[in-house]
């Protein structure tokens, strides 16, 4: 738990202003449900970390160089309806904190990168909101820097086409 509160002390001063930007969007993606629907509080980093990153009632920690667990420097800031993970690497802020997203259950925490950088996340969630009232449409419309190739970004955009994103 220590070490939770001294990486909660570093997020403050490196993310704070990208966390709570992404925060004052008021970013709710109910109806694409792989989007996130719930960030992280401001002031209780390590309350999301719950159940990644340690167990809040056994204390027991879920950090392992082993495949597929939790790794050291994982921060989770929002999750969808799902609770499937948007996280970034404490250890990448030479690279702007790539942002990852991770299937919660599947036994394994597999990283997909769905943005190169905290703040292209947050530029791409500011295009969706502007967008999030428009009945159907295709990502390639909004321009986004994104792999279109990406298992992630193909979901999204196949569920705008479906349910007109309203």
């Amino acid at each position: 738990m220590e070490e939770i509160l001294k990486l909660q002390k570093q997020l403050i001063c490196l993310l704070k202003n990208h966390i709570v930007n992404i925060l004052n969007l008021e970013v709710t993606f109910d109806y694409i449900g792989i989007l996130p629907t719930y960030y992280i509080d401001i002031n209780n980093f390590s309350r999301m970390q719950d159940g990644y990153g340690f167990n809040s009632v056994t204390g027991e920690s879920y950090v392992s160089e082993k495949e597929g667990a939790w790794r050291d420097g994982w921060f989770v800031f929002a999750h969808n309806w799902m609770e499937d993970p948007f996280y970034i690497d404490l250890n990448q802020e030479n690279i702007g904190f790539p942002v990852y997203y991770s299937l919660h259950g599947q036994g394994k925490w597999i990283p997909i990168k769905i943005a190169d950088t905290i703040a292209q996340f947050e530029m791409i969630l500011r295009k969706l909101k502007v967008k999030d009232t428009d009945a159907p449409f295709e990502l390639a419309s909004l321009h986004l820097e994104i792999d279109s190739s990406n298992e992630f970004w193909i979901e999204v955009d196949e569920t705008c086409k479906e349910l007109g994103c309203v």
